[in-house]
């Protein structure tokens, strides 16, 4: 007998072997007794078979492998920002060595590194999203929406009264015009 099916799957999913139809008894290494098994873990597989005649048989065994499928998580060190939007991403999931990563920051940016940062042109809520594949073929993304907030600038400005002053009249007082400002050094 020969089994069929994929013998490579990630995480989370199945795969069904079938052993050669025809037979009338089927006994999988797993103690099943159908034509075909469902897998979802990692092992070695055989079928041993009987026939009409009284027959029997084995199959070669199969080692069934399955690969890690990443698990995503990401953060970002601030949404709120002054001046320069640039936020950055710091990647906290799991998966294994090798993988590749893909963010879509929601505005036609894009990243494959692992810790990216982005530069935000407007401010909004963003839907931020990390695809990761591992070398094996296994994917996982996770979308998370990001409210961006950009604050202004605070912009000293004070005005002197009297403007112009000499030496014998030298009281001057500043009267704060500051735009944004919420402490003075």
């Amino acid at each position: 007998p020969i089994i069929t099916g994929d013998f490579e799957i990630c995480d989370g999913e199945s795969s069904t072997l079938n052993a050669t139809p025809g037979f009338v008894s089927y006994t999988w290494s797993n103690g099943s007794s159908t034509p075909s098994i469902v897998v979802t873990q990692s092992g070695i597989h055989n079928v041993s078979v009987t026939d009409i005649n009284g027959c029997a048989g084995i199959s070669p065994a199969i080692n069934f492998i399955t690969y890690q499928t990443p698990v995503i998580s990401f953060t970002n060190d601030t949404s709120l920002t002054c001046e320069i939007p640039e936020i950055h991403f710091t990647n906290t999931s799991s998966f294994p060595p090798g993988s590749e990563f893909e963010w879509d920051f929601g505005d036609n940016g894009t990243s494959n590194q692992s810790n990216p940062s982005h530069i935000f042109t407007a401010p909004g809520n963003y839907p931020i999203t990390l695809t990761i594949t591992t070398t094996e073929g296994c994917t996982a993304t996770l979308t998370q929406s990001v409210d961006i907030l950009f604050f202004p600038l605070p912009e000293a400005k004070f005005v002197p009264s009297p403007y112009i002053t000499n030496v014998f009249n030298s009281k001057i007082v500043f009267a704060d015009e500051s735009l944004n400002a919420v402490s003075w050094l």
